[in-house]
Parts: structure tokens; sequence; C-alpha cells
């Protein structure tokens, strides 16, 4: 039966996010709603460790998500996109992930649908996404910019890469 772990509407350590992640190999799902995810770096590299290389997961959703340190979310989003060997769909809305981070993307050749709204996408860093689709090989079909800060310049760039997937 596939599994999802989901926290909504409450403040989550790292350290229980990595926990309940490495209890179960068959997370299909982890989804994070209104969330405020607390701990220091050492919990963050716990999570970090239990996503890496997950082997069932597919789909990670991160909404109106508050961190004490958002260098270890960017870590565990990098770790997303560079080791799990599955993973299909990423969600981002409403939080915020630093251009290192956005560069991991083209890591990822299994990515079919990429959902990066309200994260403050601008032209430079719409760029830095459209270089990793082109690269990455991925066989992207839904990509989601809404709400962002992209002028034609950047939309311009995501639309070249699109069209170098050949599968939009």
């Amino acid at each position: 039966m596939p599994s999802s772990l989901e926290y909504s509407n409450k403040t989550v350590t790292l350290k229980e996010l990595g926990r309940d992640v490495g209890k179960d190999d068959n997370i299909k799902t982890i989804k994070l709603s209104k969330v405020e995810l607390t701990g220091d770096e050492e919990d963050g590299h716990q999570a970090s460790r239990e996503i890496r290389g997950h082997p069932a997961l597919e789909e990670f959703v991160l909404e109106n998500v508050k961190v004490e340190d958002e260098a270890v979310l960017d870590g565990i989003i990098s770790m997303l996109f560079v080791t799990v060997p599955n993973l299909k769909t990423v969600r981002l809305d409403n939080v915020k992930i630093s251009e290192a981070a956005l560069m991991t993307i083209g890591c990822s050749t299994t990515l079919k649908t990429l959902v990066l709204t309200n994260v403050n996408l601008d032209d430079t860093t719409a760029t830095v996404v459209s270089s990793g689709i082109a690269t990455s090989g991925m066989s992207l079909t839904t990509l989601d910019i809404s709400n962002n800060k992209i002028s034609d310049k950047g939309a311009k760039a995501l639309q070249t890469a699109m069209e170098k997937t050949d599968t939009v």
C-alpha cells in the first residue's frame, strides 16, 4: 500500500522528520503544509541523511513552510534533487529557496512535475532553473512558476529549456 508522510498546521522538529522518514522505506509522498520546521544544523543533516537516496519517494511537497535556518531546508531540497532515484514531483509553494538549491534541479533525471510558486524567482534564478531543466535529460511535463518576479527574459529562458525536453 502506498505510504505517505504528512504534517499540517503544526511545528515539526527536523529530528522528528528524519526519524519518521527513516522508519519507512515505502514512503512515496512527503508533504509539509503550514509547518514550522525547528532544529539545529545537526538535526537538518539527520533529516537529509534519511531522505538521501530514499528508494520509494516520488513526491515532495512544501507549502508555507517556515524554518529557523534556511540553509538546512536548502540542504534537504538539494539532497532530493541529487540523490532520490524515483523523484517525479516537487512542489514548493511560498518557501524560501536559494539559488544554490535551485542549481541542483538539473541533477534529477526522473522529475516530471516541478512547481515553484511564490518562491521569489526572478530572471537570474529562472535562468538557473532553465539551465538545470535543459541539461538534465529529464522529461519534465509540468512547470508552474506562478506568483514570482519573472520578466519576459526569464520566461523566455524557461520556455527554451522546456522546448528542449521534448515532452511538454
